[in-house]
């Protein structure tokens, strides 16, 4: 399989961005061209973080070289998540529209990360830049429930109000998936895979933490993607992917550990301890 093309932030300590989705995607079996848009020390949601965000120039540097040496058109996939500002986005689409003129079937799996319950975290033009462009060019995006809302510009209550809402970010562009995690109800977690017109649900417990676990979401996306490339399979590879991400978790349980387990759990991502299967909602 040729590579996946992963733009994202990276901590020194910790398990977010490229510092989660290289190695998931590495164990398996699919090579990764990792471009970082930060390098941090750990997540800023800790109470203290040292580093510094990427310039687009520079990260236009680091696609212009990995263009001249291997073609990004030989790229399976980009993936895309944290950007660091809105310009960054701007320049991995032009590099994605290169590529795409030479291989128009690369796949482009968008991980809009602007926030969570509530908060945004993200420079206040990313969203805009999210929903207005990088959206209208990605075949997949991997939103969580408030993601979501900031894409569609709606309030979403449950289920039935996160496929409309997705279904309303399809009605224009190349869009033709969108995973929704972080769906809550009282006991239970799931995402949601909106295709068309089938919709899938994958629910978990959910798991007690004191603190905020970081990382879950590109893991998830990374995992899924890579799984995706393999079995052109939406149901397996959402499963899969859920699968693994909670037997991370669990681990995650036992050693105390602020982000899913990535490395101690990683044989989840050869069989996952235990299996959550799809089922279909409408």
């Amino acid at each position: 399989m040729h590579p996946v093309l992963s733009v994202q932030s990276r901590v020194a300590a910790g398990h977010v961005g490229n510092s989660a989705a290289v190695f998931c995607l590495e164990r398996m079996g699919i090579d990764v061209w990792g471009v970082d848009t930060l390098s941090f020390s750990n997540h800023p949601g800790h109470r203290k973080f040292k580093g510094e965000i990427r310039s687009p120039a520079q990260v236009k540097e680091i696609l212009d070289g990995i263009d001249d040496c291997f073609g990004l058109h030989n790229a399976s996939a980009f993936l895309s998540g944290y950007l660091g500002c809105s310009e960054t986005g701007i320049v991995v689409l032009e590099a994605l529209e290169k590529a795409r003129r030479l291989n128009p079937d690369i796949l482009y799996c968008c991980d809009p990360v602007m926030g969570d319950k509530g908060r945004v975290y993200v420079a206040k033009d990313i969203p805009q830049t999210m929903r207005e462009r990088l959206v209208a060019q990605a075949d997949i995006i991997t939103p969580n429930h408030f993601e979501l809302e900031l894409l569609s510009q709606s309030r979403i209550t449950g289920f039935e109000e996160a496929v409309g809402a997705a279904r309303r970010l399809m009605d224009s562009g190349r869009l033709k998936q969108v995973l929704v995690t972080g769906m809550e109800t009282a006991d239970e977690i799931s995402v949601l895979s909106i295709s068309g017109q089938d919709v899938f649900c994958v629910s978990t417990p959910k798991a007690d933490f004191s603190n905020p676990l970081f990382g879950t979401g590109d893991i998830l996306t990374a995992i899924f993607l890579g799984k995706y490339l393999q079995l052109k399979n939406t149901e397996k590879s959402l499963s899969f992917a859920v699968s693994v991400l909670y037997g991370m978790i669990k681990a995650a349980q036992v050693s105390g550990e602020s982000a899913p387990a990535l490395i101690a759990a990683q044989r989840e991502l050869e069989t996952p301890s235990e299996r959550f299967e799809c089922r279909r909602l409408f």
